[in-house]
């Protein structure tokens, strides 16, 4: 079977999106569709019918366990030879993501959860034992508990899924994870008892606490070799040093309970840590025989008939709280006025000068922003062309002068008169003779003027150029000639008049 997004089982469920894969199936979201409830749904991997029979065997427990702290089996169902589980689905999540960042009182009442929910299931009988004690497997419900998840798996049942699966994933498939195995599980002969659990335990408190893995996740495969707990377990705080301590012995004999652990919690007596040693009685899976317990090697050492209370490795020193600095007493500080009156005359002219200046200063400041503010806005206002000739008469030295006169020559107006176009005479100076009669009237000779006469040539081929005269120029001799010249620089009319 391979579970996608979208697909229904057994009409009843739909896969919404995968939360996490391990080493025995993978977890999704599912939404029931009878109950319009979001679970989470544990799928196994395909088994025949042998492999079918050993899941219902491992699971006949697990139905009937009932605990605030283990997490609520809801539906058992095989679909296409895959046997699922279908729980309570924790939006919350699991501890993984709060490793390193919970408070003193969060992780108290993690320890009183989850010891109160290994001592329930290995109070069983047959004893249950979870045999993968971590933070992923430890979920938080909406009212911020914590429940164990991922309990009843048998080694039994482990090989039987290893059979059915690839080999690639059968290596995975082994009940545990090695950062959170106990030494005697490294063994020449592995064992998985109850203390294996409170191994896990002590290494989850550690993680949680820290942020941190202890032995770079070598677990117990480095206590059985000589490795020693880290310093920074001295550094915790009291109570919870004590009690990492005494989850991570070597010896399983000399681990507390998990009921004692739970109790420990709750009253946070030592005396129930230190009872641990005397009353734990760690039972072994069913499957497994329970080894000897290790006799005394010192036949003379009297049995210790009382616990004896156990001294904490590490105390933090109480800091020393520092001497109360008497308070300085205060002194009566002249006001300004009175500094005004004891202060020298010439000292006094000088700072009245001095505020003179500053006053001075910052005015033409102020000034010469405001004429700068005023000159932009005048500008800013020309639009024709007498308003741009203004603002240049009235700012003469203005830093806008150049763009005021680049404006006055895109708005000069056009001039009245426009060069003539006439193609027999020069471009450049295009000349009109008329004359004036002494009468004052000003009327012209003629009243029109040839192509001809304007290239200076008459009717009868004689120029007029004041040697051959008209009949006109004869009769008037004090008449006065006046010629207008076209300037092509300055597109401007020139008048000049000539006696003859």
């Amino acid at each position: 079977m391979n579970p996608v997004p979208g697909l229904e089982i057994a009409e009843h469920y739909r896969l919404v999106k995968p939360l996490g894969n391990g080493g025995s199936g993978s977890v999704w979201l599912a939404q029931d569709l009878l109950a319009d409830i979001d679970v989470a749904m544990k799928f196994y991997g395909s088994f025949d019918d042998f492999g079918l029979s050993e899941f219902r065997k491992e699971y006949k427990l697990g139905f009937k366990l009932n605990h605030p702290n283990l997490l609520n089996i809801r539906h058992f169902d095989v679909f296409e030879n895959c046997p699922y589980l279908v729980m309570t689905y924790c939006k919350n999540g699991s501890l993984a993501r709060k490793a390193g960042k919970m408070n003193e009182e969060e992780v108290w009442r993690f320890v009183e959860n989850v010891a109160s929910g290994l001592a329930y299931l290995h109070s069983q009988r047959p004893h249950i034992i979870h045999q993968d004690i971590k933070p992923d497997n430890i979920l938080i419900d909406d009212d911020g508990s914590f429940l164990i998840s991922d309990f009843g798996i048998s080694r039994k049942f482990l090989s039987t899924q290893a059979k059915m699966m690839s080999t690639t994933t059968a290596s995975q498939t082994s009940a545990g994870t090695m950062p959170y195995m106990g030494p005697e599980r490294f063994s020449e002969n592995p064992m998985v008892i109850m203390a294996s659990d409170i191994w896990s335990f002590g290494m989850t408190l550690y993680e949680l606490i820290t942020g941190e893995l202890m032995w770079e996740g070598m677990g117990g495969c480095a206590q059985l070799n000589g490795a020693k707990l880290p310093n920074k377990v001295n550094e915790l705080p009291q109570l919870l040093s004590l009690l990492i301590k005494a989850c991570l012995e070597q010896e399983p004999w000399n681990r507390p309970t998990a009921a004692q652990i739970a109790k420990f919690a709750k009253t946070r007596d030592l005396a129930d840590l230190n009872n641990s040693k005397k009353t734990i009685n760690p039972s072994p899976i069913i499957r497994d025989p329970e080894p000897p317990r290790p006799e005394p090697t010192n036949t003379n050492q009297r049995p210790v008939t009382s616990p004896t209370p156990i001294r904490p490795v590490y105390v933090r020193p109480t800091p020393t709280p520092p001497k109360p600095t008497p308070p300085k007493p205060k002194t009566q500080t002249d006001s300004w006025l009175d500094k005004l009156k004891k202060m020298d005359t010439r000292h006094l002219i000088a700072l009245i000068a001095g505020i003179l200046l500053l006053f001075v200063f910052v005015g033409g400041a102020i000034y010469v922003v405001l004429n700068d503010m005023n000159e932009k806005t005048e500008f800013k206002n020309c639009t024709t062309y007498d308003d741009f000739n203004n603002f240049i008469n009235k700012y003469p030295d203005s830093k806008f002068i150049n763009a005021a006169r680049n404006k006055m020559r895109e708005l000069q107006p056009k001039p009245l008169y426009e060069k003539p176009s006439v193609p027999d005479v020069p471009q450049k100076v295009i000349k009109k003779s008329f004359t004036i009669s002494n009468n004052g009237k000003g009327e012209p000779n003629s009243n029109k003027v040839s192509q001809d006469q304007l290239a200076g040539k008459s009717n009868k081929g004689k120029k007029i150029n004041g040697k051959n005269k008209t009949k006109n120029q004869d009769n008037d001799k004090d008449d006065v000639e006046e010629t207008l010249l076209y300037d092509p620089v300055t597109k401007k009319l020139i008048k000049i008049t000539k006696k003859k």
